[in-house]
Order: C-alpha cells, then structure tokens, then sequence
C-alpha cells in the first residue's frame, strides 16, 4: 500500500518489531538464506559433478562452479585462486576459443536470464548459493546479452543480483554455462 505522512494523525497501531540479533547478515552470508527468507536456488536443485561443474535442474543448464580463472580444487570441493576480470568482447572470445575445458568444447558466456536464474535472492555479498557456487567472488558478472536501446552489455551484480547494463562496464567475472 502506499504510505503517508501526517503530522496531525492524533491517533492510530503502533506494530513493535524485536531485534533477532540470530538473523543478521553475517549469519546468513557464508551459504544459508536469512531465517525468514526462503532459498530460490537450493542445493537440492543441483547436481554436483566430480570435474568442479554442476548441473542445475530447474534449466537442465551445467555450469562452471567456478568463476574463470579461478581453478577447481577437488580434494576441498572449493575452487583457488583469483576470477579473471574480462570486458564483454574478451569474456565472448575468450569462451568461444574454449576446447576441452572441463571435459567439454561448447562453453559460452550465459545470457541474462540464464545467469539470473543462479541468483541467490536471499543472499547478499556475494548472491549465490556458495554451496553450489564456492568461493564466488563480488563482482559484476558478465552476460552475453546486449540491451536493444542502448547497445551495451547486460551484466549482474554480484553483490545484490540485480542486472542493468552499462557501456562503462570495463571488467567482469565469467561464469560459463
């Protein structure tokens, strides 16, 4: 509904709200959704595969766990290292000259549907789910969309999960799909 101000309202409910001090951010940012938030992308809609891919049920999309750049660590199910940063024309490239890489030849910068649909909408810095997606930098995330009226490349950020697009974007992390 919408709110107003008035400063003659002589009376009206006052709704006292207590401090859960359990539900702050630090206790949901490392994986788990806020107590009161319901997950939109559990772990049970994926499956984890042994080569640091997963496949996500919902869109039957298989992803790169981790952000390029960043190496898959098997024995600590985590993925190392540092996310290489790419402006949209590198990040298409870069996935395009992609042969082998994971056991497989077609990865691709996903659109902006494709990468909103691994965003984590109860989370925050980063909005993934890092049991799917560990060690998920914040960062804005490269799509391969590019918006109609502008001209410029859709991005996600990584700390919220909103998309916008912007031609100053000059560098972003790549998740392949």
């Amino acid at each position: 509904g919408n709110s107003t101000y008035s400063p003659a309202l002589s009376g009206g409910s006052v709704r006292l709200v207590r401090n859960d001090t359990s539900n702050t951010p630090e206790n949901y940012q490392a994986g788990a959704c806020a107590l009161d938030s319901i997950a939109s992308t559990p772990s049970t809609n994926f499956v984890l595969n042994a080569n640091g891919t997963v496949k996500d049920l919902t869109t039957g999309l298989v992803w790169d766990r981790c952000a390029y750049g960043q190496t898959w660590n098997a024995g600590n199910q985590s993925c190392d290292g540092t996310a290489q940063s790419f402006d949209w024309a590198s990040a298409i490239s870069m996935a395009d000259g992609l042969s082998g890489y994971k056991g497989a030849s077609d990865w691709r910068v996903p659109n902006i549907k494709e990468m909103g649909s691994i965003v984590e909408t109860c989370r925050f810095n980063p909005s993934f789910n890092l049991a799917v997606f560990p060690n998920t930098p914040v960062a804005n995330w490269q799509t391969s969309t590019i918006a109609y009226q502008s001209g410029s490349p859709w991005y996600v950020a990584g700390d919220n999960g909103n998309s916008t697009y912007s031609p100053a974007l000059s560098g972003g992390s790549v998740r392949l799909v």
